[in-house]
């Protein structure tokens, strides 16, 4: 990555020993987003403040790595002097022809985007173009464009536009959008009224599908539930939080919420693995862009989330310690 006037390099006892976190000085927000694994390497980008035209605005950084450790800055491609507006959230997918591709909000542009690399390596990257859905007789979709996330089903790509509505189009060329309706088939009990569905990521899990995503009062959440093919919708069944408001937090001050923002890939030997932005751990660092360490997600017997630390991160031991036969008494 090229430092920039804004890289002032944190103090070393500001810097964490085994998350990722941005070399240079204010950068929130630090949402991660498109995420892949193509030859053995890992993708990972993240939004940063970049001035462009002496206005505020957002780059994807982009970092490698090979066991999701140890990250290497590459340069940053995807920035407003390439694709003609900032970078917000967005999430990263395969076409069917292999290539890594990328879906995001286009800051002020009303609009989400598409961009696909031309290579592997994602040092380059096609010209990016917009999302313009229309109904099935060819009608402009009245629609909010906002967070997108895009999934491939039996052939089919479709897009996810978040919000506190859940628009959902489909295409078979990533070009041509026809607007479906509602993603959502119904909401939760859990929910609660008036929470956004922002920040999504959409895929399989073992034999359900999981929806990650956030809501900006609460932080990072999820839906286990199942796809309707025929019908063209999530089915959720059961919901749940990664995130929990601290006493001394503001329900109403959503940039207080600790786990934020999360983004997956599926590895090589099937694991899906996540990373969220760490927004608030104290004032120091609130300014910084800290992802968390990596989570494997799994489903349990009988169906409910199963979090577990990355499996590479086990080489970071050492004097292990053994403990048996302990009991847990309540407290």
């Amino acid at each position: 990555m090229t430092r920039k006037n804004n890289d002032t390099p944190v103090s070393n006892d500001m810097v964490l020993n085994y998350h990722l976190m941005h070399p240079g000085g204010d950068s929130s927000p630090g949402d991660p987003n498109p995420a892949f694994c193509v030859n053995g390497t890992y993708h990972l980008h993240y939004i940063l403040q970049h001035p462009w035209r002496d206005e505020r605005s957002f780059a994807f950084v982009h970092v490698t790595s090979r066991d999701m450790r140890h990250w290497t800055w590459q340069t940053t491609k995807l920035q407003p002097s390439f694709t003609g507006h900032g970078m917000f959230s967005g999430t990263g997918f395969i076409t069917r022809e292999g290539r890594p591709a990328a879906i995001y909000h286009g800051q002020a542009s009303e609009r989400n985007h598409i961009v696909i690399a031309k290579d592997n390596e994602l040092s380059a990257w096609e010209k990016p173009y917009p999302l313009e859905p229309r109904t099935a007789d060819g009608a402009k979709a009245e629609m909010r464009h906002w967070d997108p996330d895009c999934f491939l089903f039996n052939d089919t790509y479709y897009a996810i536009s978040g919000g506190r509505a859940q628009p959902l189009v489909k295409s078979q060329d990533l070009v041509h959008w026809t607007y479906v309706g509602d993603f959502l088939k119904h909401e939760l009990p859990a929910v609660a009224i008036g929470e956004d569905i922002s920040c999504p990521n959409f895929f399989p899990l073992g034999h359900r599908w999981m929806l990650l995503c956030i809501s900006h009062p609460f932080g990072c959440r999820y839906y286990i539930g199942d796809w309707d093919g025929e019908n063209e919708q999530f089915v959720p069944e059961t919901h749940g939080r990664m995130n929990w408001r601290r006493p001394d937090q503001s329900i109403y001050e959503t940039a207080d919420r600790d786990f934020f923002a999360p983004e997956s890939v599926l590895t090589p030997d099937g694991r899906r693995v996540m990373w969220a932005w760490i927004a608030s751990l104290n004032d120091e660092i609130y300014q910084r862009t800290i992802q968390s360490l990596p989570r494997e997600l799994s489903l349990a017997d009988d169906g409910s989330l199963r979090i577990r630390p990355l499996r590479e991160l086990e080489s970071l031991r050492y004097e292990p310690v053994t403990l048996k036969d302990i009991t847990v008494t309540p407290h």
